[in-house]
């Protein structure tokens, strides 16, 4: 591990840098995207401290904690699986797991893993466990169901996060415009009906 990292923010404020464009295991854990947004999994070893004390990346307690739940009931493990319609288009797999080193079934987890894999190269692949959040902060939606050209290479867009288009197969799947709009091909009846305040909002452009 280097001992060394560039500083997280610039001048303005904004992020230096992605985790995913960490130049070594040091910028990468202590990301403030990464940084004590995970329990650590010594606290399933009962009287056994962690091997890394207070330099530890993870946190040990709710007060050292910096990510977030989607409800603050659910700040148990594991988590509780759920199927409600607009809480699928709307939040699945958009908050980072909280108990992302501890065993459990990551496809019926409401959370997702992107920073699980430790070989950086690997974190910017599409994938089925994460998405963005379907509106910003004002509002507005932040892409359509449309596979953006250059992430389907698997290539590293230009955009970034501001691409209009999706860059995992889970912001397609999961958008308000193709979740559950067709039957099963396994036979199963799907309701082609969706939270209809939510696709009214998504279809005025």
């Amino acid at each position: 591990m280097a001992f060394q990292r560039r500083q997280p923010y610039r001048d303005e404020g904004r992020l230096a840098y992605e985790p995913a464009q960490a130049e070594n295991e040091l910028e990468f854990y202590y990301h403030p995207e990464i940084y004590r947004r995970e329990f650590c999994p010594s606290l399933r070893k009962q009287n056994t401290p962690c091997a890394h004390d207070r330099l530890c990346h993870r946190a040990h307690t709710l007060e050292e904690f910096h990510g977030r739940f989607y409800q603050p009931q659910q700040s148990v493990f594991p988590q509780p699986f759920t199927d409600n319609a607009e809480f699928m288009v709307l939040r699945w797999k958009t908050v980072s797991c909280p108990w992302l080193h501890w065993p459990h079934i990551w496809a019926r987890c409401p959370y997702h893993h992107r920073f699980h894999n430790q070989n950086m190269a690997s974190l910017m692949k599409p994938d089925l466990d994460w998405r963005r959040t379907l509106f910003n902060e004002k509002g507005m939606i932040n892409y359509w169901p449309e596979p953006c050209p250059v992430a389907s290479e698997g290539k590293s867009c230009p955009h970034g996060i501001g691409c209009e288009n999706t860059h995992t197969k889970a912001e397609f799947m999961y958008h308000p415009e193709k979740y559950r709009r067709r039957e099963c091909q396994y036979g199963a009846n799907i309701a082609l009906s969706l939270v209809s305040a939510v696709y009214l909002i998504v279809c005025v452009r």
